[in-house]
């Protein structure tokens, strides 16, 4: 996954592309954090950051936006995302 963000960031895009490739960025890494609350239980926030592509400061927030805690050792504790029921 870090891959990923690190081409989408550092690519050469035309600037009519910039706003597509910034949404595709932040789609993908709204996606991987949903994986994550559902894969994990703990997770460094090193560990985090690394898959998302941030630095731990950025995913830190991105997991309290989400009200994710974290302990004393710098784990953050994930709380997976609640899914709609879908009935059709």
């Amino acid at each position: 996954h870090a891959e990923l963000f690190q081409q989408l960031a550092s690519a050469p895009w035309d600037a009519r592309l910039q706003p597509l490739v910034a949404e595709v960025t932040t789609r993908s890494r709204e996606q991987l954090i949903d994986q994550i609350g559902e894969a994990y239980k703990v997770i460094s926030l090193a560990r985090a950051a690394t898959m998302l592509g941030v630095d731990a400061g950025a995913a830190r927030e991105a997991f309290s936006q989400r009200g994710w805690a974290f302990d004393d050792a710098g784990h953050a504790l994930p709380v997976p995302r609640r899914r709609s029921d879908d009935r059709l």
